[in-house]
């Protein structure tokens, strides 16, 4: 049973929720358990609901409450008007509670109970029922603001198990078939080093992008042992259905799998990829992401790409090879990289890059680890190939960046739970903790960090949480693209 502080106020913004009267006091009383909530019926269900996720609610909605008596406990109903987020808050914060959370259809909407009682010897004086009436849309087409973003959106990831004893095997026989020296870090265990992240990953866009219409994950081959198949929303895509010339498998080079991201079948024309290090924070709209017109929004950071002559790492090659595509195309050049953040995309512009440069985006497809020739198309190249097409934009986004492999990375895990968490966060491990002799303490500082984070399970996981074992074919390294 999880506490009542865990399953809701982790939703509630922290900066909202601070400095209140309480709400909640507690007398010595022999327990009288109130009636339980009927059960929770699905987690969606209490998430969102057409579209609402419920931090949202609270975070955008204010609080009256009037005393009733159920089966002899006085219970507290809030309604709108003047009791405030920061008064739950306190109630939470000030009462060690258990919780029931049920959630029903109401005559006129719908409702999010949350009913809470001690189970200790004593019970508290009231109990505290919250019933959030979310009134039912109305029927009657409507027609969007033109500064809406009405378009589908979906959601790519790409992942690989890096445990499995085959695909280990298939990367040795690749490493052994490589003519030459791989460049620094290509084929690094730290590439595919894991502390369960693509399982809270996916709790955040549950959490708080509950409008993106279809989730596609890309695979070895594999699938997580957690990942409930059944849910219509989930695509596992396997290697095999994207890449142009299956010879070119297997791969291990995330670059080379990026660039056949465009052939997933069914994708939307507008997508957001993402690496599962990568999460959501606060509630966010497409429009964080998309203008109106369909265009997406990039992120840039402030490294630089590095100059020429300078040590060199495969991003930085990779964002040389893309400035020299720019410059030949546009006639204009590049010095930027880009936030390690979720990238928008346009489906046109990744197949407009593979027409216009065909030998390019083969060299990369056919490198089977990350190489000298490698192009980073969806989270570099196509975002300065749209602004050059004026089908992209520069944008910002609330951004944390930690790199889970510094010395002070358990203290910024913390003053994140604690100031909130930004709307967009990445957490890379640009060294891997069994290289610095951490391996231990990285997993044991993520192992409570995230489920603090994001505590509530997603509709499509099934049974107990697992041992880590698997990770994306992110950057690792610097947290910039």
């Amino acid at each position: 049973m999880r506490s009542w502080r865990s399953a809701v106020a982790a939703k509630v913004p922290p900066q909202l929720l601070r400095g209140a009267a309480p709400l909640l006091t507690k007398t010595r009383r022999p327990v009288r358990k109130p009636n339980p909530p009927e059960p929770l019926t699905g987690a969606r269900d209490f998430r969102h609901h057409n579209g609402l996720v419920l931090r949202q609610f609270l975070a955008d909605s204010s609080f009256a409450y009037w005393t009733t008596v159920q089966d002899g406990i006085e219970v507290h109903m809030l309604d709108q008007a003047s009791i405030t987020v920061d008064e739950v808050h306190h109630a939470l914060k000030e009462s060690t509670l258990e919780v029931l959370l049920a959630s029903r259809p109401s005559t006129g909407g719908y409702s999010f109970s949350l009913s809470a009682h001690t189970t200790g010897d004593y019970a508290i004086d009231r109990a505290l029922a919250a019933v959030l009436h979310i009134p039912e849309q109305d029927a009657t087409p409507r027609l969007h603001d033109v500064l809406e973003v009405s378009f589908d959106v979906d959601l790519v990831y790409t992942w690989v198990d890096g445990t499995d004893p085959g695909w280990k095997s298939q990367r040795r026989e690749a490493e052994a078939l490589e003519s030459g020296p791989l460049i620094r870090t290509s084929n690094d265990d730290g590439r595919f080093a894991t502390h369960d992240e693509l399982r809270y990953s996916l709790r955040s866009i549950e959490y708080f992008a509950p409008w993106v219409r279809r989730i596609f994950i890309v695979t070895a081959g594999h699938l997580p042992a957690w990942l409930d198949t059944a849910d219509d929303r989930i695509q596992v895509i396997g290697h095999d259905q994207i890449f142009e010339d299956p010879a070119n498998l297997p791969t291990f080079n995330s670059h080379a799998i990026e660039a056949q991201l465009h052939r997933i079948p069914g994708l939307a024309e507008h997508f957001i990829y993402m690496n599962d290090d990568v999460f959501l924070g606060q509630s966010a709209s497409p429009g964080d992401f998309f203008t109106p017109a369909g265009q997406p929004r990039f992120f840039l950071s402030q490294q630089p790409i590095r100059r020429e002559g300078e040590q060199e790492l495969p991003i930085d090659i990779a964002a040389k090879n893309n400035r020299s595509i720019i410059e030949a195309r546009f006639g204009r050049t590049v010095s930027r990289k880009f936030k390690h953040a979720p990238h928008a995309q346009r489906r046109s512009t990744l197949e407009l890059i593979a027409a216009d440069n065909p030998e390019a985006v083969a060299r990369t497809a056919a490198a089977r680890f990350r190489s000298p020739t490698d192009v980073s198309i969806p989270s570099s190249l196509a975002h300065y190939y749209g602004l050059g097409l004026g089908t992209a934009v520069p944008s910002e986004i609330g951004y944390a960046y930690t790199d889970i492999s510094h010395r002070d990375a358990q203290l910024r895990l913390l003053r994140m739970l604690r100031r909130g968490l930004p709307k967009a966060f990445c957490l890379n491990e640009v060294q891997a903790g069994n290289k610095r002799g951490r391996s231990g303490e990285t997993a044991r500082m993520l192992a409570h960090f995230l489920p603090r984070a994001f505590p509530v399970p997603a509709t499509h996981e099934r049974g107990p949480e697992s041992p880590p074992s698997v990770k994306s074919q992110s950057t690792g390294i610097e947290g910039q693209h």
